[in-house]
């Protein structure tokens, strides 16, 4: 993974690292600005977009998404 290093003065001791540049190999999850999203080893995805207010959560194949006005759980096919 690609990083920014800052040492004051160069002395490493003193220096801070700044992580997680996206790049050709690990892209962004996400090109809205708007966009939470976490996405975890097993496949688990939980998105939150601030715009339309939406929250959306995938956990194998079973999906929930919520709203100010509804609750959608579609797991085995079933709605």
């Amino acid at each position: 993974e690609q990083v920014i290093v800052l040492a004051p003065c160069g002395d490493l001791r003193q220096g801070g690292v700044i992580p997680g540049f996206y790049q050709d190999d690990f892209d962004a999850p996400s090109s809205d600005p708007a966009d939470d999203l976490v996405e975890y080893g097993d496949g688990t995805v939980i998105k939150y977009n601030r715009d339309s207010r939406e929250l959306s959560v995938l956990i194998g194949g079973t999906s929930i998404k919520a709203t100010s006005a509804m609750i959608e759980l579609v797991a085995g096919g079933v709605t």
